[in-house]
């Protein structure tokens, strides 16, 4: 059999070609698998969307391709290592993470079927927005969620390092779940990392990945320079200085101090300048009140620090600010005379002893009060002081009075830039039928057998409803999604349904015009009442 790619000769029962791998029959496993189209391809896999006909549904097949140049014990040490990482993953069961289905070899290639996910990647998601960026608050919930997935892989025994974390291998679901893909198990087969580093994703890439010293801090650089780009719009292959990133709130002003310092941090050039885990990042994403606003009601417990101890109270041989030891004082009995005349004496001692100290205290407290008012009030020199700049920004649903500001603040001979957001308004409610699951694996397979009864079925994955798949779409009653419930029973008598009522809240574009640089506060001021005919929401800001 001619291979229609590259012509090479492979043997009529092949199914790739052997010389550059090219699908040359449509089906696996004896017919169980039917490739249904070609999806990605790397330098040691190919990546195709197959129906399972076994489970009645769609799935993901990867082939992965050993080095076939190589000597024999060299390929079978790159098989044995294959075998090894595909089993390591079929056992994670992380929501987040696709689910590996099933492993097997055929022609001396190895394959590994793995759960569809129905959505689009953020590098789409992003491409699709007029600000080619992220909203802020949902790239909050985002990066929060990305480091928690990660974390869990770098708690494995031993530490899974993805190595390839960028917007592309990070996917969003129907749901609005989130994914990260692309395990390339190749990347474990050789101690030398460095030639796995894949062409095009260098700007996402640590530079410790050209020399394969890589570790989990690798990962984190990977996530800052992926959400770096998901804030500001700014892929990091266009920034001005190849070893560091610009500051994020120069093009997102309403990120947090905070964010900005996490993002810096989590680029630094050398690895040993980053954090050393996700974990940590996360726990000081919420010590912001701001940030923390925006994840309230997503669960997090940080990890205990290696020598922290509980309190119970006492504090014994804490540093205090002078560099000292505070130790811990306990009373002792009184020694020497006893009695009615010795403690007498001794009361008089000792307030003659404490004396002396408080008066001293008492002078030099004076003094450094009356010193330091002294220093406060003095003016500073008019060089030292910096002129204050202000902004102006406004709010408005419709484009069109956002353009009418726009010409005011340009007859003004100010800077001015639009800026579109979206928030979320409850309209309506909706019902929806859900039977609810333990762990994804048991909902995953429930779905293809509820499939082969013909009824429309969808995994869902979160906070608020847990791991459960839903029966049909929404229902505008719920006498309709009662009516859904009771189809589903009779049809699947082992599972238990419920109507789950669900607040419907749409997207509201709202257009934002910032007036920057103003250095007057006057100007600002009459800015704002010309600004205010057009909008209800204007505001002067303090750079």
């Amino acid at each position: 059999m001619f291979c229609p790619d590259c012509g090479y000769n492979n043997n009529d029962e092949s199914t790739f070609c052997f010389a550059c791998g090219a699908l040359l029959k449509k089906t696996l496993q004896n017919g169980r698998y039917t490739i249904k189209k070609f999806l990605a391809k790397g330098g040691v896999e190919q990546v195709f969307l197959a129906y399972d006909e076994k489970m009645q549904a769609e799935i993901v097949i990867k082939q992965l391709i050993p080095c076939k140049d190589k000597d024999q014990s060299q390929f079978e040490y790159l098989t044995g290592k294959i075998k090894e990482e595909a089993s390591m993953l079929y056992r994670l069961n992380y929501g987040g993470l696709p689910k590996v289905m099933d492993f097997f070899e055929e022609q001396n290639d190895f394959f590994l079927t793995m759960q569809y996910i129905e959505g689009e990647d953020l590098d789409q998601y992003i491409q699709s927005k007029p600000e080619k960026r992220i909203e802020y608050k949902t790239c909050i919930r985002w990066f929060d969620r990305l480091l928690e997935i990660v974390a869990f892989l770098h708690n494995q025994t031993p530490p899974i390092i993805h190595r390839d974390i960028k917007p592309r291998n990070i996917m969003i679901d129907k749901t609005g779940e989130l994914y990260l893909v692309d395990f390339n198990i190749a990347c474990f087969l050789a101690d030398n990392r460095n030639s796995f580093t894949k062409v095009g994703t260098v700007e996402y890439a640590p530079p410790e990945s050209f020399t394969g010293k890589i570790d989990q801090r690798s990962d984190i650089y990977s996530i800052g320079a992926t959400f770096f780009h998901l804030f500001t719009g700014v892929s990091p292959a266009d920034r001005e200085h190849p070893a560091s990133f610009p500051p994020a709130r120069t093009y997102v002003p309403e990120m947090a101090e905070s964010v900005e310092t996490i993002l810096k941090k989590m680029t630094s050039y050398a690895k040993e300048d980053r954090y050393s885990s996700c974990n940590e990042i996360r726990t000081i994403l919420r010590q912001d009140p701001s940030v923390a606003s925006i994840l309230a009601g997503i669960d997090f417990i940080p990890d205990v620090k290696a020598g922290s101890d509980k309190s119970d109270g006492k504090i014994t041989g804490r540093p205090s600010s002078s560099g000292e030891k505070d130790t811990e004082i306990q009373s002792e009995p009184n020694q020497g005379k006893s009695g009615p005349q010795g403690s007498a004496k001794s009361a008089k001692k000792g307030k003659r002893s404490l004396a002396v100290p408080v008066i001293f205290a008492a002078v030099i407290l004076i003094c450094a009060v009356f010193f330091s008012r002294q220093f406060f009030t003095k003016t500073k020199p008019a060089d030292e002081v910096k002129p204050e700049i202000f902004r102006v920004t406004a709010l408005s649903p419709e484009k069109g009075k956002i353009s009418q500001m726009t010409e005011i603040a340009e007859g003004e001979n100010l800077h001015s830039t639009m800026k579109l957001h979206f928030k979320y308004e409850t309209k309506g409610k909706i019902f929806k039928v859900l039977t609810y699951f333990e762990n994804r694996s048991d909902a995953v397979f429930t779905i293809d057998s509820v499939k082969t009864h013909g009824i429309d079925v969808a995994l869902r994955e979160n906070p608020i409803d847990g791991i459960a798949i839903q029966i049909g779409g929404d229902y505008n009653t719920k006498a309709e999604a009662e009516k859904a419930v009771s189809y589903a029973s009779k049809k699947l008598p082992k599972l238990d349904f419920y109507v789950v009522e669900k607040p419907v809240s749409l997207p509201v574009p709202v257009y934002e015009l910032v007036v920057s640089d103003i250095n007057d506060i006057q100007q600002a001021q009459r800015l704002r009442t010309k600004l205010t005919k057009f909008s209800s929401d204007v505001n002067i800001i303090k750079q």
